[in-house]
């Protein structure tokens, strides 16, 4: 007969929750990093001001089970670039598409890696 010692289970289910979320914050943090970077080198509009670029944001906060990356604009006419024009001057959906699967792949990867 196999016997399990639950208390011990339970304990371990609590470590790796708190493991798996530390290490999540942390990679989204510096994945936000990159992201912020991406869009600033790779908006599609002219800058004028260079306000729209420099306030674009990308920001890591950690949730009830994980971490969450923020992109947003800081200028009140960011939403405009976003949704105007047919999306010509758009860059957070475009960063999405083009960055998401390779931050979700590498989030895959680091919850794989941790151990109790």
């Amino acid at each position: 007969m196999v016997q399990f010692d639950y208390d011990e289970i339970i304990k371990n289910l609590g470590v790796l929750a708190q493991k798996t979320q530390a290490g999540l914050l942390m990679y989204a943090q510096t994945e936000a990093s990159k992201l912020e970077s991406y869009m600033k080198i790779n908006r599609p509009w002219t800058d004028r001001t260079s306000m729209a670029k420099n306030t674009l944001t990308a920001r890591a906060s950690g949730t009830k089970t994980g971490a969450r990356i923020t992109l947003a604009h800081g200028v009140d006419y960011g939403i405009y670039l976003e949704v105007c024009n047919e999306q010509k001057y758009a860059i957070i959906q475009p960063t999405l598409r083009v960055k998401g699967p390779e931050v979700l792949k590498g989030a895959a990867s680091i919850i794989s890696k941790i151990k109790v």
